[in-house]
């Protein structure tokens, strides 16, 4: 076809309809850029295109991946369960292993709990799976973790679970009191399964939604309200635990500052999944004798622990606890600060969870470790999703566009544009300070010359703690490591025009950073 057209954007969008679109945009944008049909003045629509479309692209960088998780997570007849099924299944065993713990948690009900000064932690957790539509399985491990929970106990799986996350006055009369609006609730525990929660959290984010609110609510207590009604909505001795299911793109793409920050987001632990193995013919040889006898198991100690109320750990426990709580309480980095803010609850709620699922009546090292172990884990994963963003929105769409940029990187102007012309020079300096200071960015270059481009992302993501311990489950598909060095797939972006002054480019102290850093110059 011929590059010879008035609009630019409009040979992007031909591309976009005449090729595959997995080939994504950035791609498309190299290439018309490499055959000089894109003039200057489509800069700004391009860009604009790749922010609104840019998550199409897979890019050529080896994907990072957590490691697995240490074989302590396995403990207990739950994680034998993940373990025997693991051979038969394209599932991932961590998300078999996880769900079936919530599930399991949910059927227990509102009775065991852990008390920590005035706040009572219960089994109720919130759980979300991440990992690619179709590819991932996230449907086939519910699958099996539902089929178990049906031998364990049907009546609670015919009762319990239900899907539907709209509103939280919704939520509320699923669990309400009685009312005007009828008789109670029959069951206050209640297991929320979301198979598409990208549409929670669009519903959550509405102006005027109390969602999120209940929701939160509900995870730190049995009760919540709307008394905005004439005849206010309640619901109390509730035990409500959720399940999700989301893309990595949907979950980058849909989250929002509120829901980071106020607390919504790490109310949930996070798993991320992937399929384990290719099973061209599905999954046999099961063996239902072990299936059975874990059901049976799993069954008598889902009696036990309903008779339970607070538990407490055992001295050995509490030196453990007392070595790891340093670690679980300490400040990160960028965005997995507010992500990972309540490590230590979950990590108490989890191991109440392996306790009970253990059959035992209080709390043992090895049930400690392997919460640890599954939490360490959910922290992995939101080191490998958003490991590099910093929490700053202007300095996070800066890092996106200068990677899409690649080596070449993006002058004072070219960064201005990327970012609407909305952004002040002195907020753009600071994003930029923040980034060179994290070493997300290099400087490169000096005065009018100057421009920023990514810092060499590390060539692995951090262990396990756990790696010493021997038999794993793992994937089949070992995890390919990230290179040293730039995407090759970028923007050309050479033609941009330097500004007119660099009064305020980054400041010279800034720099310290960089100075070990590939290409930069003083």
């Amino acid at each position: 076809m011929s590059y010879e057209m008035d609009d630019p954007v409009e040979v992007l969008r031909e591309e976009v309809r005449r090729k595959d679109i997995g080939i994504g945009l950035i791609k498309i944008v190299r290439e018309l850029t490499e055959r000089k049909t894109l003039p200057n003045e489509a800069l700004d629509q391009c860009l604009e295109l790749h922010d609104r479309f840019g998550e199409l692209d897979e890019g050529p960088e080896i994907e990072e991946w957590p490691e697995p998780p240490g074989a302590a997570a396995y403990h207990g007849p739950i994680g034998q369960f993940a373990k025997l099924i693991q051979p038969h299944t394209e599932a991932d065993p961590i998300a078999i292993l996880g769900q079936l713990l919530v599930s399991f948690g949910s059927a227990v009900g509102r009775g065991p709990h852990v008390q920590i000064e005035a706040d009572s932690h219960h089994v109720n957790e919130f759980l979300l799976v991440i990992g690619q539509t179709a590819h991932a399985r996230k449907g086939t491990s519910l699958g099996h973790v539902k089929k178990m929970m049906q031998d364990i106990d049907s009546s609670w799986q015919d009762a319990c679970i239900k899907s539907g996350l709209a509103s939280g006055e919704g939520l509320i009369q699923a669990l309400r009191d009685k009312n005007e609006d009828g008789p109670p609730a029959e069951n206050k525990r209640l297991l929320v399964v979301e198979a598409e929660f990208g549409r929670s959290l669009v519903a959550g984010g509405r102006d005027g939604s109390t969602l999120t609110a209940v929701l939160r609510s509900f995870w730190d207590s049995d009760r919540s309200a709307v008394l905005t009604r004439s005849d206010p909505l309640e619901a109390t001795r509730c035990h409500v635990s959720v399940i999700g299911h989301i893309t990595e793109a949907e979950l980058k793409r849909r989250m929002t500052e509120v829901d980071i920050h106020n607390g919504f987001l790490n109310r949930f632990f996070v798993l991320r999944v992937k399929r384990s193995q290719l099973l061209p013919h599905g999954g046999a040889g099961i063996d239902e004798e072990k299936r059975g006898k874990l059901a049976q198991a799993i069954q008598e100690n889902l009696e036990f622990a309903r008779k339970l109320g607070r538990v407490e750990m055992d001295a050995a426990a509490k030196r453990r606890w007392s070595e790891i709580y340093p670690n679980l309480s300490r400040d990160r980095d960028g965005l997995i600060d507010p992500l990972a803010a309540r490590a230590e609850a979950h990590v108490l709620r989890l191991s109440l969870l392996y306790a009970l699922a253990d059959g035992a009546s209080e709390i043992r090292i090895e049930h400690l470790q392997a919460a640890y172990a599954l939490w360490d884990y959910s922290e992995r994963s939101l080191e490998t999703l958003f490991g590099d963003r910093l929490g700053n929105p202007v300095a996070d769409k800066i890092l996106s566009s200068i990677r899409a940029a690649g080596s070449t990187g993006l002058n004072r102007e070219g960064l201005h544009r990327v970012l609407g012309n909305r952004v002040s020079s002195k907020d753009l300096t600071a994003a930029l300070n923040l980034l060179v200071r994290k070493k997300r960015a290099r400087k490169i270059g000096s005065g009018k010359g100057s421009r920023f481009a990514p810092f060499p992302r590390r060539s692995k993501p951090r262990r396990s703690k756990f790696d010493e311990e021997p038999d794993k489950p793992s994937s089949s598909f070992a995890p390919s490591q990230e290179q040293d060095g730039n995407p090759s797939s970028s923007f050309d972006l050479r033609t941009i025009a330097e500004p007119d002054d660099g009064s305020d480019d980054i400041s010279q102290e800034e720099l310290e950073a960089n100075r070990d850093a590939p290409g930069a110059r003083a």
